[in-house]
Formats: C-alpha cells, sequence, structure tokens
C-alpha cells in the first residue's frame, strides 16, 4: 500500500502554497490545462524546495476533489491539471 502524504505533515510553506492552489483553482478557465506551478504562481511557489514541492505534488494528486482539479497526463515528468467541471 502506497504511504499518503496528510495534511499534517505539510510544511507551513506547502500549506500557503496548496491554500493559494484551492483559492485559484476555482478561478481557472475549465478547458485550459496547467501546471500545479501556475496555477499556484511563482511568489507562493519559490519559497518550496524541490522535496517540498514532490510532495506538495502527491498531495494534490491524492487529494484532487478538494482542489476542484483532474489529472489530465504530464508534461515530461511534471504533472498537468485542469478544473473539475460536471
Amino acid at each position: 500500500m502506497k504511504k499518503r502524504t496528510s495534511p499534517q505533515l505539510l510544511t507551513p510553506e506547502m500549506r500557503t502554497a496548496a491554500a493559494e492552489l484551492k483559492k485559484n483553482a476555482a478561478m481557472i478557465s475549465a478547458d485550459v490545462v496547467f501546471k500545479i506551478r501556475q496555477i499556484i504562481g511563482e511568489p507562493d511557489w519559490t519559497p518550496l524546495d524541490r522535496t517540498s514541492r514532490h510532495q506538495l505534488g502527491k498531495y494534490v494528486r491524492a487529494h484532487l476533489a478538494e482542489f476542484g482539479l483532474v489529472h489530465v497526463g504530464k508534461a515530461g515528468t511534471i504533472a498537468l491539471y485542469k478544473k473539475f467541471t460536471v
């Protein structure tokens, strides 16, 4: 069984980035594909180190409904998402 990242294990910077992701994901266009970095924005993405970015990505992938996103594929090794619509 895979180990999932729980909200308690997120650093303060990761929590800030996750909150920004949730807020911005609600405002993005439903037909456009984005990387998490693009949705969060550089000011909240820059403080994250490589490990934190990876953990945040795993957290988002495990909790897509919480962010209102759907995984649509990858660009190389970077996951791509778009807004979930019914």
